[in-house]
């Protein structure tokens, strides 16, 4: 298949993939959890009240329920598209999963280490991603997963440029572009950064992946150290290795936090 051919492929399943996101939050939005409503009612004190509070009405005491990452977004599509318009902040979530989307095929792109099957791979993933329905429903839902997914695959992205830049700058004898080289691979270690503390702000686990990340560069940088060689992709490898540790942990406290609330409202149940 031609480069043009695949860009034209590419180009499709993005189409397909705001469609069809686009699509579920027009017509299965979900305003079911509790946790939207939190963060839809901090998100409007902001605007209205200027004040980070959860409450209905005065005196609005602030709060620290929430992280403000997310209320932030919100408040911003509010004071733009008009306040509580959920639709809007639904419509919003499905172009940053579309774009999720392209992130996931360009990460696909420069994990696979032969040449001749990088675009396939990417366009491979590029699909999977697009149809995905485990990811998509979050569009429709005023929840903190969407950007937090956009925001941690950024990162990933980003740490991958860093990664390149970083040992090809180690590999690379000294010259007048290996000082450039090095500012660059500076550069995306601080993009890395920036996205993953992003991340924080809207889920607290994403730091999870963030140590990940710092946990690989380390380790990479102690082989080099001992005079073994690294592979760029061995280095990919070993930060993909991570994220079912991290997800593992997310999932553990994701369940103590659920039994936690689950006990103090039966405990508050009993008490009445």
């Amino acid at each position: 298949m031609s480069k043009r051919k695949h860009w034209v492929v590419f180009s499709a399943l993005l189409i397909v993939a705001a469609t069809f996101r686009i699509s579920v939050a027009h017509w299965l939005p979900n305003d079911a959890p509790d946790d939207g409503r939190v963060y839809a009612q901090i998100a409007r004190n902001l605007v209205e009240q200027h004040v980070y509070s959860l409450e209905t009405q005065a005196p609005y005491d602030p709060t620290l329920i929430r992280l403000p990452g997310y209320p932030l977004l919100l408040a911003s599509i509010y004071s733009i598209f008009g306040h509580t318009n959920n639709g809007a902040v639904r419509v919003v979530q499905a172009l940053i999963d579309t774009a999720t989307c392209a992130v996931i095929a360009l990460l696909a792109f420069y994990w696979q280490p032969d040449e001749k099957k990088k675009r396939a791979t990417a366009i491979a993933a590029l699909a999977l991603a697009a149809i995905c329905p485990f990811t998509t429903i979050y569009a429709a839902t005023i929840l903190t997963e969407v950007p937090t997914t956009f925001l941690v695959m950024a990162m990933f992205l980003a740490a991958t440029f860093a990664f390149r830049k970083t040992f090809t700058t180690e590999d690379t004898e000294e010259t007048p572009g290996t000082k450039k080289s090095l500012e660059g691979a500076i550069a995306w270690w601080l993009v890395a950064g920036l996205l993953g503390g992003l991340a924080v702000l809207f889920r607290p686990d994403s730091g999870l992946f963030l140590a990940a990340i710092g946990i690989t560069l380390v380790v990479s940088l102690l082989v080099r150290l001992h005079s073994r060689p690294l592979a760029l992709d061995d280095s990919q490898r070993a930060c993909l290795s991570f994220i079912p540790a991290a997800c593992a942990l997310a999932r553990r406290d994701a369940r103590r936090i659920c039994a936690a609330r689950i006990s103090a409202l039966v405990a508050d149940l009993v008490g009445r």
